[in-house]
Formats: C-alpha cells, sequence, structure tokens
C-alpha cells in the first residue's frame, strides 16, 4: 500500500542569500574536520601496515593438536576445526542451537515510511521555487519508524507495541585443538545459515510472546503473514556454525588472545577454511587498505561540500539571472573540486612525508603539480576575460 502528498514553496532572493551566508560557517567547519581527519586517516593505515608487517615476520605456524610451553607469547599460526563446549540460547523466545558460536535473531516490523523528494526551479529575479513530494508505503524495516515527524500523519501512523529488538548470542566456550579462544576471537566469526523454526517451537513460549504464528520458517506476530498488518512483527533466527579456522593469533598459556604489536596496535586474525599465514596477512591489508579508501573520500567529500557552502553565497547572488548562476555554480563546483584534490593531496602527502618519506615526497610532487595547476587555470581565465573586454566595449 503506497501513496503520495506533493507541495510547491517558493523561496525569496534575501531569504536565501540569508540561508547562504548561514551555510558558510558550516562550509568552514567542514572543511576544517577535513583536515585532521584525512591526516589521522593516513596515519593510522601506516601503523596498521606496520602491524600486519610486524605480525608477518615474527608469525610461526603450529599444529593446534597440542600445547607447546616455547610458544608462549608468540604470535602463531594454525588451522583446525573449531568446537563450541556451551549453548547458545535465545531466553526469550527459547531457541537454542547446540555447535553453534552464534545464534542471531533477525527481527523486522511491518511499518509506514515516508520518502522524500525535492526539485528547484531558479527563477528570475534570484528566487526558487522547490516542489517537494512526499511518498509513503508500508514495507519491512529493521526498527519502528517514528511517524510522528511525517509531513502528512494522517492514515501514515505507526505502532510499534510488539516490537522485540534483534540480537545476538555468543558461545562463551570455544575451543580450538589443544587451545581455548578468548571473546574477541570468538566475535570474529561470521556467516551462517537460516534455523528454521515450527509450531513445536512457539508453544515453548510464554507469557507476552505465546501463541505465536508461524510463517516463513520464522515466528510471526499478527493476524496473518500472508497480509501483513501496521505493527507486525516477523522474527527470524540465522546460527553461525563453527567448522575448520585458520588463526593467527597470540599464545597465551592454552588461550589465543590478541597479539600486541611494538607500536601499540594488536595482530588477531581469523577466516573460514585453511588459509596460509600469508594468505591471511593478505587479506588483512587489503582489508586495511579497503577502509583506508573509505575514508579518505568521505574525507574529500567533507572538504568538497564545504568549499561548495562557502562559495554558496556568490552563486545567489548570480541567480538573479538564472543563466549566469548556474553558469558560476559549475565553475564553483570546478574550482571546488579542484581546490579538494590539490588541498586534499597535500594533507595526504603530509601525513606520509612524515611516516614514510619515500612514499610521501611523490605525494607532495603530485600536490604540488596539482595547486600550480589550479593556479594557471586561474590566470588563464582571467586572461581569457580581460581580452574579451574590449571586444565586448
Amino acid at each position: 500500500m503506497s501513496d503520495s502528498y506533493s507541495e510547491t514553496k517558493t523561496v525569496g532572493f534575501f531569504s536565501q542569500l540569508k540561508e547562504s551566508i548561514k551555510g558558510v560557517l558550516t562550509g568552514i567547519v567542514l572543511v576544517l574536520i577535513a583536515f585532521p581527519m584525512l591526516f589521522l586517516n593516513e596515519c593510522n593505515a601506516v601503523e596498521e601496515y606496520k602491524a600486519l608487517e610486524e605480525g608477518a615476520s615474527s608469525v610461526i605456524s603450529v599444529s593446534a593438536d597440542k600445547f607447546d610451553k616455547n610458544n608462549d607469547n608468540k604470535l602463531i599460526h594454525s588451522t583446525a576445526e573449531a568446537k563450541v563446549n556451551d549453548t547458545v540460547e535465545d531466553p526469550q523466545f527459547k531457541i537454542s542451537a547446540e555447535g553453534a558460536v552464534k545464534l542471531v535473531r533477525e527481527t523486522e516490523i511491518y511499518q509506514w515510511v515516508e520518502e522524500k523528494t525535492e526539485k528547484t526551479e531558479k527563477k528570475t529575479g534570484g528566487s526558487s521555487e522547490t516542489t517537494t513530494e512526499y511518498n509513503y508505503k508500508e514495507k519491512w524495516v529493521s526498527a519502528p519508524v517514528d511517524s510522528s515527524n511525517f509531513k502528512v500523519k494522517k492514515k501514515h501512523g505507526n505502532s510499534d507495541g510488539n516490537f522485540v529488538e534483534s540480537k545476538t548470542f555468543t558461545a562463551k566456550d570455544v575451543s580450538f585443538g589443544a587451545f581455548k579462544l578468548g571473546p574477541s576471537l570468538i566475535d570474529k566469526f561470521s556467516g551462517g545459515e537460516d534455523l528454521k523454526v515450527g509450531k513445536e517451537d512457539a508453544e515453548k513460549i510464554e507469557g507476552d510472546y505465546k501463541d505465536l504464528e508461524i510463517g516463513n520458517g520464522g515466528f510471526y506476530i499478527g493476524n496473518d503473514p500472508g497480509k501483513p498488518d501496521n505493527g507486525d512483527v516477523r522474527i527470524k533466527f540465522k546460527v553461525i556454525k563453527a567448522g575448520t579456522v585458520s588463526i593467527i593469533a597470540k599464545q597465551d598459556s592454552a588461550e589465543l588472545v590478541p597479539f600486541k604489536t611494538s607500536n601499540g596496535r594488536t595482530v588477531e586474525l581469523l577466516e573460514a577454511g585453511k588459509k596460509t599465514a600469508d594468505e591471511m596477512f593478505a587479506t588483512a591489508e587489503a582489508g586495511v587498505a579497503m577502509l583506508t579508501w573509505i575514508l579518505r573520500f568521505l574525507g574529500l567529500f567533507l572538504m568538497f561540500s564545504g568549499f561548495m557552502l562557502i562559495f554558496k553565497p556568490l552563486v545567489v547572488v548570480a541567480d538573479v539571472i538564472p543563466f549566469i548562476g548556474s553558469m558560476l555554480n559549475a565553475g564553483t563546483f570546478v574550482f571546488s573540486a579542484a581546490l579538494t584534490l590539490g588541498l586534499g593531496l597535500t594533507t595526504i602527502a603530509i601525513s606520509w612525508l612524515i611516516v614514510r618519506p619515500l612514499i610521501g615526497i611523490p605525494l607532495c610532487i603530485c600536490s604540488l603539480g596539482s595547486i600550480i595547476g589550479l593556479v594557471f587555470l586561474g590566470i588563464a581565465a582571467t586572461r581569457k576575460k580581460k581580452a574579451a573586454a574590449p571586444a565586448a566595449a
């Protein structure tokens, strides 16, 4: 079920100018946040790489079948079958899973959701007309939606009285050959498969959630799983089993725990199946690289957004004539992107220059080239304007 509603709002020139001037402060804050974010992200990446390099150079491969005291406090690598020695259970719904490292309860609730889209059209004189369309539809979501903030509240109220949160239950006693796994290693188990429940499972439940319906292999709170109503809840379960895993961790007596490197970082890796130490370190380094790039793009996006907000008042003034405003907006976009590239690369280069000079020096050259290119671009644009002025006269 879905429906929609739209409204049109006209904003005058002075109101837009006032809001854009307020946005300059926000833009400055975003730029100031971006610089340390980019710097610290690169420093963190270098420290993580150093920790992994130290771990790769000191790790030893051993058999997990027996405990060797000579390897105490060393970083070891081994492959064996992990075994769970206790039972994980969801006490609220009386579901248990023997031999599982984790039991995951996944809950969804049927709710009204508001989706908003905006389309702005510039008008001569500096005003703008914004049409906002609100679309409402009911769907399954992972948490209750607060409908009190909806633009159109009538007919779109949400009920969440029967909702129960998703939760993960984790085994505490997991062995790995002759070793016991520490809590942080147990948390690294991932994946999983569906655990279907039936009528016999529903009959065990007491209290507020007794007499549940069964739908699609899970519990259902509502009248008809085939025709959901607002506020209906469905609960499914997933189990993450042990099986054969490869581990790199510190041997602490008979327990495997995080290994602390000389720079204060920790090394503790777990992968499903049989993996060599080299393969596991390669995967870990790829994970560090991916996170570093994600944070780089985020930092650069914050910086770019900040510059666009700083230059926004100029665009608003130019919007008195929409065609000129659109041209200036495109110009500020290019200028902000070039400025972000130059300053962002400089910040990243300085970070590497401090911790890894051989990598930082080439990056500094690239960032300097970007800034010089930006300057020449500005000079060329200025000369072009000056050359065009007499002809226009």
